[in-house]
C-alpha cells in the first residue's frame, strides 16, 4: 500500500482544534521564555553574580536552556504546520496514522512508535 493511501485515512486523534489551541499557547509561552533569557535584564543579573566561575556556569546553563527552548519552539511550529496542512497525526516516515494514545502523550509527535527515536 502506498504512503498516500495511509495518509488518506483519517487517524484517530484528539480534537484537532483543542490541540491547535494547546500547541499555540505552548508556543507563545516558549517564545516568552526565550525572550526573558535573551533580555538585557538576564545578562545584568548574571554579571552581578560576581564570581567568574559562577558566571561561566550560569552562561552555560543559559545556553543549554536557550537551545532546549529553541528545539521545542521548532517542534511546536512544525506541529502547527502539520495541523494546518492536515498531516498532523500521520507518521512522516511511513504515512500511517499515529495512535491517539501517542498523540495524547506527545502532541508534537511526527512519527509513529515504530519510527520514534529516543
Amino acid at each position: 500500500m502506498s504512503r498516500n493511501a495511509f495518509a488518506a485515512s483519517s487517524p484517530p486523534s484528539p480534537d484537532r482544534q483543542a490541540v491547535e489551541q494547546e500547541v499555540a499557547e505552548e508556543l507563545r509561552l516558549t517564545r516568552q521564555q526565550l525572550e526573558g533569557i535573551n533580555s538585557p535584564v538576564g545578562v545584568t543579573q548574571a554579571a552581578e553574580l560576581g564570581d567568574r566561575a559562577t558566571q561561566r556556569v550560569e552562561a552555560e546553563l543559559a545556553v543549554d536552556q536557550v537551545q532546549r527552548l529553541q528545539r521545542r519552539l521548532t517542534e511546536l511550529e512544525a506541529t502547527l504546520q502539520r495541523l494546518e496542512d492536515g498531516t498532523w497525526g500521520t507518521c512522516e516516515e511511513c504515512g500511517r496514522a499515529i495512535s491517539a494514545e501517542r498523540l495524547e502523550v506527545v502532541v508534537t509527535a511526527a512519527t509513529c512508535m515504530n519510527h520514534a527515536t529516543v
